[in-house]
């Protein structure tokens, strides 16, 4: 798409910014050997003003710094080391109560080896619950950028509050993330991602592809190095620990458990290399469900809907024969063990709320409601539903499914549950129910997708995009809200008795764009449903 000088702004290959200026705030000498520049981090209100003072943005530490939660005694620290010539390179780390390091917790040193990309991912441990730290990372040449992470809260604690930023899909050819820039200025507690965190294919766009289509575990890296170039995305990295998923871009669009196995190796081998993320099966296996606990206030239960699924159903489908793909049982999204857990974890958890970390849509998507009682005395196998569905990729395409996990956790009192999702690059805001044919039924739940950091959907049709959202709150009952042209994020603030969700845009394709608040959501504890709250 072709875009003015103008509208673009400048960014970081041309001079600088204004906003760029003042987002780096502050140029700091780095503690230690080299002197660097500010890394722009900015720091809730609940924490100290100011932007941290960190080593070179580029050079030793060219993709940064970032952190995973890994409980309440313990953090995920990970950053990438410059060797030009390949050889290993051997760095220390060290984690501190306080900004200046005069305080030093815990500390270690690694050896950054060609074999992961020069990647170093350490686990500290023997922290204290519920309390931020600071780390960085040494070589014998620079210090790292600072980082900024976490401890959870004890489980059986009851914490006040827990404030989290939920984002997906940010195609680095798309525009600016803009969007991480504005969650650098949120109050949260650490960010959640829903995958797509790379695209794996070619091709240029408002910014170019210099690492071309990824195949091989080479492709991958060059794609994660291109990604982690972006300051802005170091930032947000440094200030806050990163949760993430995947979903289908990190290795293929769409793909299943049928995948060209090699070019899954290749692409779940990189994303381990790059994520603060240890597989709960142990180093070298792919599995990425797991729990995250917030106390007693919160569970999360983070989904793989990629790896297990059977291939997707086709698009736009009359679900009127009970073969049909969209609604045959025995097909799976999840697997059947990933299933079970999450059914045990949810029906077991003692926490107040259970949100599910979720690549796609559960929400239906169906055009046309057949669920008639004159058509089901004509065909009576229709089956429970019955219409026009447009996705097979979601949830939608595998009805049964869902039905059968909705079911169960309702028939076992479970409610109070958030899916918050990706994938579909908009916002959308709706109740879910076991039966979304009976809309008098208490919902179980609601789901919030938030946006898509820079990954576009209907922008370029800004009059087509209202057109189908005015369709989609027609036909679609459970919707409460869509937006198709918006880039940008959700903020959740969560409580013992509410949640409130608020829905962040942003232009992509101005560099000095600043997030604003398009939409928010209540959810009370107890049932009931989403209400949409008036912006202040």
């Amino acid at each position: 798409m072709a875009t003015s000088s103008a509208r673009r702004g400048v960014g970081p290959s041309g001079a600088a910014h204004p906003s760029r200026r003042r987002f780096l705030g502050g140029v700091a000498a780095g503690a230690g050997l080299v002197a660097g520049a500010s890394t722009g981090l900015r720091l809730p209100s609940a924490q100290a003003a100011g932007p941290l003072p960190g080593g070179p943005p580029a050079g030793s530490f060219p993709s940064g710094v970032v952190s995973g939660l890994d409980g309440p005694e313990g953090a995920i620290l990970w950053t990438q080391v410059a060797s030009p010539d390949g050889s290993q390179v051997d760095i220390s780390w060290e984690l501190a109560r306080d900004m200046a390091f005069g305080d030093v917790v815990t500390s270690g040193s690694e050896t950054a080896t060609a074999g992961t990309d020069h990647t170093v991912k350490v686990k500290a441990a023997g922290l204290e619950p519920d309390t931020w730290y600071y780390y960085r990372f040494k070589t014998d040449q620079a210090y790292s950028p600072i980082g900024r992470t976490r401890t959870t809260p004890p489980a059986d604690s009851s914490p006040r509050r827990l404030r989290i930023a939920f984002c997906s899909c940010q195609d680095f050819t798309a525009g600016w993330y803009t969007a991480w820039r504005g969650i650098c200025g949120e109050d949260i507690d650490f960010v959640l991602f829903l995958g797509d965190y790379v695209y794996e294919g070619g091709g240029n766009g408002f910014r170019p592809n210099s690492a071309g289509a990824s195949y091989s575990v080479a492709d991958y890296r060059r794609k994660y190095r291109m990604y982690r170039s972006d300051l802005d995305l170091q930032a947000a990295h440094a200030n806050f620990p990163l949760v993430p998923i995947w979903d289908d871009h990190e290795v293929e669009d769409n793909y299943d458990r049928t995948v060209d196995p090699a070019r899954q190796a290749a692409g779940y081998q990189v994303w381990f290399e790059q994520m603060p993320v240890l597989s709960p099966d142990g180093p070298g296996t792919t599995r990425i469900h797991r729990t995250v606990r917030w106390g007693r206030l919160a569970e999360f239960f983070l989904l793989d809907t990629r790896q297990y699924r059977d291939p997707e159903a086709p698009l736009l489908q009359f679900t009127l024969d009970p073969n049909n793909p969209m609604v045959r049982p025995g097909r799976t999204i999840l697997g059947p063990d990933q299933k079970q857990w999450l059914l045990d974890g949810m029906i077991g958890t003692d926490a107040a709320w259970r949100l599910v970390g979720n690549q796609v849509m559960i929400l239906p998507w169906r055009l046309a409601d057949l669920d008639e009682p004159e058509l089901r005395r004509i065909l009576p196998t229709l089956p429970r539903n019955a219409g026009l569905y447009t996705n097979g990729d979601c949830w939608d395409g595998y009805q049964h499914e869902r039905h059968e996990v909705l079911s169960t956790l309702e028939a076992n009192g479970v409610r109070d549950i958030l899916f918050l999702t990706g994938d579909v690059h908009s916002f959308w805001a709706g109740d879910v129910r076991v039966d979304f044919d009976k809309p008098s039924s208490s919902p179980v739940g609601a789901e919030f997708v938030g946006g898509s950091i820079s990954s576009t959907f209907l922008d370029e049709f800004p009059d087509l995009a209202r057109r189908v959202q005015d369709v989609m709150h027609m036909a679609f009952k459970e919707i409460r809200y869509v937006d198709l042209i918006h880039r940008g994020y959700g903020v959740l603030d969560v409580d013992e008795d509410r949640v409130v969700c608020d829905f962040r845009i942003v232009d992509t394709l101005r560099y000095d764009a600043v997030p604003r608040t398009a939409a928010r959501f209540l959810m009370e504890r107890g049932g009931g449903g989403i209400v949409p709250l008036p912006i202040s």
